[in-house]
């Protein structure tokens, strides 16, 4: 057991935030972990990752699933190790550090079991093999009932491709299989009222499916020096701590194959007197399952930490970002639209439209409720960008300074800020 009250907490898929990095480029650690992670890239044939965590207006997770998953990982591990680095610089060294699936190799790396190098020599190993087998292509679904509840749902539907991937909160649990599988999954909660959203994963993780791949990746990172972590890293997936006599090759490949139980591991640390949970990263897709997993305990992310504006005072990106003005605008992959000429008799609907082609989304993961950030990752960067898009197109009002867009998560809400605005100019 161990006494401290703080845990940094590595979030994996889904919390790719283009850009968030910029505001700390010139550190000479985050310097060094894009500079290292970029060179492993080029020993591989990709393109560096570096300007995806640099720039604003780099390409949408949808267009990187699409097109270069390798680099998304790799941006996905610099961006944690980066921003948990930062985060450690100021928090107790007895803090504990907990990884979600692709999140334990960041928090392993910060915990000096490899180098940066190794660690994103790892990720690329992890990729590949997650890929090398054709007839394991799938993905992921997060459904709104609890573990034990899915796990009924799983055998009720009997499908031998489909296992449950991770227990994250009281009622939320992501299931992995074939597409399939998953369409079976979706058409069983449709008929039963239950709220479910396929996930931005090309690949069935914590899936029996991957067998062949946990053994590819275990067999590549053998060579790899691996040391006893030097700050205590503990696994949701094994639910314990690594330590000296860990096969830490070994455990992390058989990660591929079982479930992360989340919201056992949270609860088993703030039973342990944990009760400061920081994400390191942009997004807060880890410190919401926290909330719901031990409520009333401090969750956040590394931008609305304290020690953020210690460590640098002066940002460009506040932490709850406003949306740029048109004239800042540099994306010249989407065509500018004329506005239309009356307000939209659905602006849901027209809304839903915009964003699937802004994206690069199908159409139905938009729903009026799902949740743009911890549903979707849409990082809040993006999400200013394209309200302030959709300003532009409706010739809504300017927003104001006490603008938080944290408040509005929800394309539904979205559409009533803007319905308010066309109605008054005078937003608070």
């Amino acid at each position: 057991m161990h006494a401290t009250t703080t845990a940094l907490l590595f979030p994996g898929q889904g919390a790719y935030a283009p850009g968030c990095l910029q505001a700390f480029a010139q550190l000479s650690a985050v310097s060094d972990i894009l500079t290292t992670t970029d060179n492993v890239a080029r020993q591989h044939a990709q393109a560096p990752m570096s300007p995806l965590l640099l720039d604003p207006y780099s390409p949408p997770i949808a267009s990187l699933l699409a097109n270069d998953v390798m680099r998304l990982q790799l941006a996905l591990y610099a961006q944690a190790l980066a921003f948990g680095h930062l985060a450690a610089e100021r928090a107790p060294r007895d803090t504990i550090l907990i990884g979600h699936s692709l999140g334990e190799i960041p928090a392993l790396t910060l915990a000096n079991a490899w180098s940066v190098d190794d660690g994103a020599q790892i990720v690329v190993a992890r990729t590949k093999a997650a890929q090398a087998d054709p007839s394991t292509a799938g993905g992921m679904m997060a459904i709104a009932i609890g573990m034990e509840r899915a796990l009924h749902l799983v055998a009720a539907i009997g499908h031998a491709d489909l296992a449950v991937a991770a227990a994250n909160a009281p009622r939320q649990t992501v299931l992995s299989g074939t597409p399939q599988a998953l369409a079976s999954v979706s058409a069983v909660a449709t008929a039963l009222g239950i709220k479910c959203i396929t996930l931005p994963s090309p690949i069935p993780f914590h899936n029996p499916l991957l067998k062949a791949a946990a053994r590819q990746f275990h067999e590549a990172i053998r060579p790899i020096t691996i040391n006893t972590p030097e700050r205590a890293v503990y696994s949701p997936i094994d639910g314990a701590f690594y330590d000296k006599a860990t096969d830490i090759a070994g455990r992390i490949a058989g990660h591929f194959l079982q479930p992360v139980r989340f919201m056992d591991a949270i609860r088993t640390l703030h039973a342990w007197g944990v009760d400061d949970f920081i994400e390191c990263s942009a997004t807060s897709l880890l410190t919401r399952l926290v909330n719901q997993c031990v409520p009333h305990v401090q969750a956040r992310t590394f931008s609305d930490a304290p020690h953020r504006a210690q460590t640098m005072p002066s940002l460009p990106v506040p932490p709850e970002i406003v949306a740029l003005p048109a004239s800042a605008s540099r994306d010249t992959h989407v065509r500018q639209e004329e506005p239309p000429e009356r307000k939209p008799a659905d602006l849901v609907a027209e809304l839903r439209n915009l964003y699937a082609e802004w994206l690069g989304y199908p159409q139905q993961y938009l729903t009026d409720s799902a949740d743009l950030e911890s549903d979707l990752g849409i990082d809040s960067l993006k999400q200013s960008e394209l309200l302030a898009r959709a300003i532009e197109r409706y010739h809504a009002a300017g927003i104001s300074d006490g603008f938080r867009i944290g408040n509005y998560p929800t394309l539904k809400s979205v559409a009533g800020y803007i319905q308010d605005h066309l109605k008054n100019p005078q937003i608070h």
